[in-house]
């Protein structure tokens, strides 16, 4: 079984949104709950940032690795956005939280 056929572009994608809109849920019922809910909001980061980090390396890898035409490039620009917009939001929220 290879690592492509275990964990892809996609299912990180998939992943890293649904860990993030979850850490979005859980953000304001931390604030008023604390302690109740910290361990799942924490988890919820915790996943958001690797995903995120996964979507960076793959799509580093991919721009580094992989002649694109000009035409693929716009997508695999975003693609980068949003690996960025899921890790960095995500590790500077669990660095503030476990500090």
């Amino acid at each position: 079984m290879r690592l492509t056929e275990v964990w892809s572009h996609a299912r990180a994608t998939r992943a890293g949104f649904i860990a993030a809109v979850a850490a979005l849920v859980l953000w304001p019922l931390h604030a008023v709950l604390g302690a109740v809910v910290r361990p799942a909001f924490v988890a919820a980061l915790a996943v958001t940032a690797a995903c995120g980090g996964s979507l960076l390396f793959m799509g580093i890898a991919d721009l580094l690795t992989i002649a694109r035409s000009r035409r693929v490039l716009p997508a695999r620009i975003f693609d980068l956005a949003f690996a960025a917009a899921l890790t960095v939001p995500s590790v500077l929220a669990l660095t503030a939280l476990l500090a």
